[in-house]
């Protein structure tokens, strides 16, 4: 089904590209503010907000949106962990990612 959008419209391509250069972009810079902000118990997802958006300026209009996609597709690669569900502290998974 994608492949034959995809066909129809190359434009398609390019944007499903792109978002996903972006969501690995954010999802460095949320590493980062992890890193950073050293909290023991994890950071929260304000903390992180503020912290990206006063180191890295961003600008764009859709911040909330790309780091929340971001923030949620670290959690399913494994790479953060929200022990307290989704609205709980954020932490980086020491273990390495199942394959």
């Amino acid at each position: 089904m994608l492949v034959s959008i995809i066909e129809q419209n190359p434009l398609v391509y390019v944007f499903i590209f792109f978002v996903n250069k972006s969501l690995t972009y954010f999802q460095e810079m949320i590493k980062n503010g992890i890193l950073n902000l050293k909290d023991r118990n994890g950071s929260s997802r304000q903390a992180l907000k503020k912290y990206i958006q006063n180191n890295y300026k961003i600008t764009a209009s859709n911040f909330d949106s790309l780091f929340n996609a971001a923030l949620r597709r670290g959690v399913e690669k494994e790479i953060f962990i929200q022990q307290k569900g989704t609205s709980g502290p954020v932490k980086l998974n020491k273990k390495k990612p199942a394959a």
